[in-house]
């Protein structure tokens, strides 16, 4: 993964990773920091096939990039490091919510582990979607993928695009059906009810735009099934699905993150959790004694990370 972000706040207490929607870049992210106090500070995250990113594969796998990325954030903290949470919007919801769960395994130092999870747009992830009956649109030829994307979802941002620019949005074409094709195949490897421990700890928030029909508030109070620290609180933004494109609403967004992490880092409990999963994230290994411990990995900073033929946010 690569972590994008505006300059480093000098003392943070929590940071947040955001994670876009399908085909999202970390432009869609850009301004978001600069609503924030100086407590918390958001960090966009790139994925491979976008941004600077952009001669990577992309993939195709939900759990494989949380494995990924679970192990980029493990370096980049020790105990001395703030707290951090995870923040997803749609598509990125899933990533964050696998990536917290690798990261709340048994086996995590209580640095490692997240103090919470912000997810938006996106129904509990036992919930199946697409819906039953709905096409999955990683199926279509390009045409009926940016075509079904557009009716689903409300949004002709890449739509009109292909009309007036085809050339241009071809470019984006790849990874938006990279990360539909990881979001029609998703299954969580924990389903609520079928007698493992719930595998999150932290407390989780959901949210979406007021008139996002691809989540109800019953299935963003699901998600507390995947969390110890339930019940979720469910808030609705002026919007629909893509209601993150509003800065009114970016803004009133931003200030409920900011609380909810700052209040989860002194509630949260960091007691152990037992998750079904395999492995715990590995550590960074020691320095050895004759050698000076190497810094930690800062979130790089890129002041151009904005791809200019792509429509922005706000």
């Amino acid at each position: 993964m690569n972590f994008v972000g505006i300059p480093v706040k000098p003392a943070p207490k929590v940071v947040v990773y955001l994670l876009g929607h399908a085909g999202g870049t970390p432009a869609d992210f850009r301004r978001w920091d600069l609503f924030a106090g100086p407590d918390v500070r958001l960090v966009p995250i790139a994925l491979p096939g976008r941004a600077t990113r952009q001669a990577e594969s992309s993939m195709t796998d939900v759990h494989a990039i949380a494995d990924v990325l679970a192990r980029e954030i493990a370096m980049r903290h020790d105990a001395t490091s703030p707290a951090f949470a995870l923040f997803g919007q749609s598509f990125g919801s899933l990533v964050a919510y696998e990536t917290a769960v690798r990261l709340s395994r048994p086996q995590q130092p209580a640095h490692l582990r997240p103090v919470g999870l912000i997810v938006s747009a996106r129904r509990a992830p036992h919930m199946a979607d697409p819906r039953p009956g709905e096409k999955r649109l990683s199926e279509c030829d390009d045409a009926g993928l940016v075509a079904g994307l557009s009716e689903r979802y409300g949004d002709d941002t890449l739509a009109t695009l292909m009309r007036e620019q085809p050339v241009i949005a071809m470019r984006f074409v790849p990874q938006m059906r990279a990360d539909i094709t990881a979001f029609d195949r998703y299954k969580p490897a924990v389903l609520p009810g079928d007698g493992d421990p719930r595998p999150l700890a932290c407390p989780v928030f959901a949210c979406s735009g007021e008139t996002d029909p691809r989540m109800t508030d019953e299935e963003g109070r699901a998600w507390g099934l995947h969390s110890s620290a339930a019940p979720v609180p469910v808030k609705r933004y002026p919007g629909g699905h893509f209601f993150v494109r509003n800065e009114a609403a970016v803004k009133l967004l931003v200030q409920d993150i900011e609380h909810f992490v700052l209040d989860a880092l002194k509630i949260t409990k960091l007691a152990p959790v037992s998750a079904p999963a395999p492995a715990s994230v590995p550590a960074p290994a020691p320095a050895p004694a004759s050698q000076k411990p190497q810094k930690k990995a800062e979130p790089v900073f890129v002041s151009d990370f904005d791809d200019p033929d792509f429509p922005a946010c706000f």
